[in-house]
């Protein structure tokens, strides 16, 4: 089997000698690179071009980071709690206070340890390089003791002329840290030689150390033919869809065979996103929001149309199910659906799988007459595959719309940067973004996240067996100002987990938990601006006012209060439709203010209208 490609970011010398010395003993012949939070992109980014690593190990706070802007896998070390705490005890007898920086989410409480030794502990979070540079410089200046922390904190503290002790993972975290990377980089090596076989099979050759197998084809099979569904059923929201879908015939290959069969069907035809979303129309697309309800409309006018549509959005915004919604609105709706990764395929596989092969297998422009090709990821089409799918769109100009394959690409960025980078033909994007929509990100329409929370918390409790979670309103506010870099994929993952600690009923202590996990992955500055280094203390709250500048983040995790009801707030069921058109009269068309008469939320108030106004479409 090829060996695993893992690469390690740590922030000292020290810990990547480490870190080598536990592969070592594995077999492992793995590098480490000091780099750490932005400065460790780059570098990133060149180990996963030049084939040298499939999955990075990184401490947490830079593991959050990468792991937002890198397509490979990224494993975290967890902190070091229990070397953090031998070090604050070994350095107390000689301090009267310490100074602990910590990543932005990280929980910290080290009111025990004050208490059995009288050394004050100070901390204050940072996001960036700058913001830790800022810290550390503040805390050499009000002379608040060593710096304890990892390897780039205590470089900061040298320059600034304060003491540090450094603080390193210890083995067990490494180890975990390495089970996780190993198993990852296992699966892809051997999804690599597995796809190398698929590749010859495809293009007629045989390779003596090529497995062959039987595939059957992964699509539509002829009228009358007996099909089963894989991995259907979704959700109605988007990112909530499964890891494979769509349709495929009854196969002959036996037991060797069946995992190669497996490995093909989902790296070949079905992109993550689009996993079993052909079944979804645009109405199970929830929304609460203005700028969603718009987007829709507007897919729906595109529907009628036969032109090539363009789907801009962040990952988890839901674009796969937006198209085969679109789809479903069309006159195409009873002809195929397919969906393919165009980052997920080599060159030659994906060119086979779009057009066919030398020795006459069809590709999808063949299978697919008359119906959608969902492309997702299509800035990442590699050069010759966008020359010919340029000339398949040029051949189809020629004839009858009801024939041709109707395009509709998704992208994360605007694919406008991708043509003036050199990575997309001009001529190409042209003919793809005949009609377009960008789909907002989940922070740009709050209205939305209660109404996602709702859904995602009744269908996970519901899978298990429990009763639903009421999340207190002060829990609800903090998610609501949560950026969610992963939009309503994240949030989902988010509401299951909470489900399952909570285990049909709520703990404040879960929750705090999940959102400080949740704030150390938030998007880097280039992405989610933060205040800028000088600025960092205006937004921060004091903890100890007179004595320590003990810095929190904004949001911090401190229980508040539930607010009560307001006397004249009403029930959703107890609302009518006159109520209802009364209080938008009042509010002059503006819903927010016209929930905030009912004692309702903005949310509720949507909700309400689209029930009257599908009632009367009834």
């Amino acid at each position: 089997m090829p060996q695993p490609r893992i690469a390690m970011i740590c922030s000292s010398p020290e810990l990547g000698r480490r870190f080598e010395a536990l592969a070592s003993t594995r077999g492992l012949a793995l590098e480490a690179h000091v780099a750490a939070l932005e400065k460790a992109l780059p570098l990133a980014r060149d180990l996963a071009a030049r084939g040298l690593a499939d999955v990075i190990v990184a401490c947490r706070g830079t593991a959050a980071l990468l792991a937002n802007e890198l397509e490979l896998p990224v494993v975290p070390v967890q902190p070091a709690s229990l070397s953090l705490i031998s070090a604050l005890f070994e350095l107390a007898p000689s301090h009267r206070s310490l100074f602990v920086p910590r990543c932005a989410g990280e929980s910290c409480d080290f009111a025990f340890f004050e208490a059995q030794t009288g050394v004050q502990v100070h901390t204050a979070f940072y996001c960036d390089l700058a913001s830790l540079d800022h810290i550390i410089a503040q805390c050499a200046q009000l002379r608040l003791g060593p710096v304890v922390g990892g390897g780039w904190a205590c470089s900061l503290a040298a320059r600034h002329h304060a003491g540090f002790k450094l603080v390193m993972p210890g083995l067990d975290e490494l180890s975990l840290a390495l089970d996780a990377a190993q198993a990852l980089a296992e699966s892809m090596a051997r999804r690599r030689s597995a796809m190398a076989g698929v590749s010859a099979l495809l293009d007629g050759g045989k390779s003596p150390k090529a497995p062959v197998w039987h595939i059957p084809y992964a699509w539509d099979a002829p009228a009358g033919t007996p099909a089963g569904r894989v991995g259907a059923g979704a959700s109605g929201a988007p990112g909530a869809s499964s890891e494979a879908g769509g349709t495929v015939r009854p196969s002959s290959a036996g037991p060797a065979e069946a995992g190669a069969q497996e490995l093909l069907f989902q790296a070949f035809d079905e992109s993550p996103d689009a996993a079993s979303e052909a079944c979804c129309s645009l109405d199970d697309y929830l929304f609460a929001s203005d700028e969603v309800a718009a987007l829709l409309e507007r897919l729906r006018r595109f529907a009628q149309s036969g032109s090539h549509v363009l789907i801009t959005g962040e990952r988890g915004t839901g674009k796969a199910m937006l198209a085969s919604g679109l789809h479903r609105a069309s006159d195409r709706a009873d002809r195929p659906f397919a969906a393919v990764d165009c980052q997920a395929l080599p060159a030659d596989l994906l060119a086979s799988r779009l057009f066919g092969t030398a020795d006459g297998k069809p590709g999808l422009f063949d299978e697919l007459r008359g119906g959608t090709l969902f492309l997702s990821q299509a800035d990442a089409m590699p050069g010759e595959v966008q020359t010919l799918l340029l000339r398949a769109i040029q051949r189809q100009e020629g004839e009858l719309p009801s024939s041709c394959v109707r395009i509709v690409a998704a992208v994360r960025r605007p694919m406008a940067e991708a043509v003036h980078e050199g990575r997309m033909r001009a001529d190409l994007y042209y003919r793809l973004n005949a009609l377009s929509v960008c789909v907002p990100p989940l922070r740009e329409r709050t209205e939305d996240i209660s109404l996602y929370v709702e859904a995602f918390v009744e269908s996970a409790s519901r899978e298990a067996g429990l009763a639903p979670l009421a999340l207190p309103s002060q829990c609800m506010e903090r998610l609501l100002r949560h950026p969610w870099p992963g939009n309503a994929r994240q949030l989902r993952r988010f509401c299951e987990l909470l489900v399952e600690r909570c285990r049909g009923r709520f703990f404040l202590e879960a929750f705090n938990g999940l959102f400080s996990e949740l704030c150390a992955g938030l998007e880097p500055a280039s992405r989610h601006p933060v205040p800028a280094a000088a600025d960092v203390s205006r937004h921060v709250q004091i903890r100890h006012q007179a004595q320590s500048p003990m810095l929190r983040p904004r949001d911090a995790l401190v229980p508040v209060a539930q607010p009560e009801r307001r006397p004249g707030s009403l029930t959703l069921s107890a609302i009518t439709p006159t109520q209802v058109d009364e209080a938008l009269r009042r509010a002059g068309g503006r819903k927010k203010e016209a929930a905030a008469l009912l004692g309702i939320s903005r949310t509720s108030l949507w909700r309400l209208i689209r029930g009257r106004a599908q009632a009367q479409e009834a």
